[in-house]
């Protein structure tokens, strides 16, 4: 979690509820916490949102004015209510909690755990003093922090580390350790370059796919505290937390890299949904790397982080070895051809033609052809795991 706490906040208003028991709503955000125009402008889109919401639809106007307030730890945070909201895909419960002057803010239910594992409440008032952050992770949402919580004091961390001058990334060495602004710790392995597995299509009339692309352009690395690879394109260092002792070459950065991506479990990324296979400090290309079919007695159909695919081979019909819903019961393979396309790296699979209507006109569609297959029927095939091979080592695809 990575929380900003701002000592000011901005507020719009509106009355919601039955009339003989209304309450007045509120839709708060933080005020920028330095003089950056980054910081101006995404609050001036934040604060936009704000006085859209507290506007009246009829009369284009906000029958109560938004006002900039203090946020300043109070006693006297009361559990006012809770509220159940239901859609087509479910529904959901925010719990409204009453601001000591007067106006309800709404937070998620994992919020009001979290309230409800370090505080007492009695009569639906919080013991101890509170304050509102703001979670910046995947958007901008309201939270309520006691004073003696950890998050509490986290988001003072990282709130403070958000308003240090940035250090730049030349002045960090590979080996070292830091903080970046947006709460992430871990080690600076280097800027390099990376082979992905990306879904392709476009390849030809309802192909589809993956391929394993090589980056036109360099991204920096991390490993975290936890083992797991980070990605940044332009990271925003705070602190360098602890220097290394030690001299790294990019190239012995890479190789611990590489290391953590064949054996590691994750390859988290930080803005991003991409699935690194390999690095290099230097320009790859296609033909410095490629698909094979590692023989294994090992079947694994259960879709993992580990990305490793299990390939099974008859009477030359190559397929990919899975199950449904991601567990070893039920046993399918899909049945795969290979494409003379970037050197033989990309598995499209083979498909067949049927009749849809789609609107008002009516077109063809090619669906994936799925066998299922009984458990002993593996004794007849040769199975493999696919494979990247480069460099002389053989990495996961990463397609999950």
């Amino acid at each position: 979690m990575a929380i900003i706490i701002s000592d000011k906040m901005y507020v719009g208003f509106s009355k919601r509820g039955p009339k003989d028991d209304p309450c007045l709503l509120g839709f708060a955000t933080y005020l920028p916490i330095d003089d950056s125009k980054k910081q101006q402008t995404a609050f001036d889109k934040r604060k936009s949102t704000v006085d859209s919401w507290s506007t009246d639809w009829r009369s284009k106007k906000s029958p109560i004015a938004p006002k900039i307030m203090d946020n300043e730890l109070f006693d006297g945070f009361k559990m006012a209510r809770e509220v159940h909201r239901n859609g087509w895909g479910g529904g959901n419960v925010v719990w409204r909690i009453e601001d000591p002057r007067g106006f309800e803010l709404e937070i998620s239910s994992a919020n009001m755990a979290s309230i409800m594992s370090c505080s007492t409440l009695i009569e639906g008032v919080i013991q101890g003093k509170c304050k509102w952050g703001w979670n910046t992770i995947g958007g901008s949402r309201v939270v309520l922090l006691p004073e003696t919580s950890e998050p509490y004091q986290e988001g003072l961390r990282d709130t403070s580390l958000r308003q240090q001058a940035d250090i730049p990334i030349k002045d960090v060495n590979v080996g070292d350790h830091v903080s970046l602004k947006n709460g992430t710790e871990g080690t600076y392995m280097g800027l390099f370059h990376y082979v992905e597995a990306a879904y392709s299509n476009g390849l030809g009339l309802y192909d589809n796919g993956y391929c394993w692309k090589p980056s036109k352009r360099k991204t920096h690395f991390f490993i975290t505290e936890d083992e797991a690879i980070y990605v940044m394109a332009s990271p925003k260092v705070a602190t360098i937390t602890k220097k290394t002792l030690m001299s790294f070459t990019e190239q012995e950065g890479a190789d611990l890299v590489n290391l953590e991506l064949r054996t590691g479990t994750s390859t988290g990324s930080a803005g991003t949904h991409k699935s690194y296979v390999f690095v290099s400090p230097n320009p790859i290309t296609e033909d410095q790397y490629h698909i094979e079919l590692v023989p294994t007695d090992e079947v694994n159909t259960a879709r993992s982080r580990a990305g490793v695919m299990t390939m099974i081979e008859r009477d030359d019909v190559l397929a990919r070895l899975h199950s449904h819903y991601g567990t070893n019961s039920t046993l399918e393979f899909t049945e795969i051809k290979k494409r003379p396309l970037l050197n033989e790296q990309l598995f499209v699979y083979v498909t067949k033609q049927a009749g849809q209507t789609y609107g008002f006109s009516r077109r063809s569609y090619e669906r994936n052809v799925t066998f299922e297959l009984e458990r002993d029927q593996l004794d007849t095939y040769s199975i493999s795991k696919m494979m990247v091979a480069f460099d002389g080592n053989l990495y996961p695809p990463q397609i999950y």
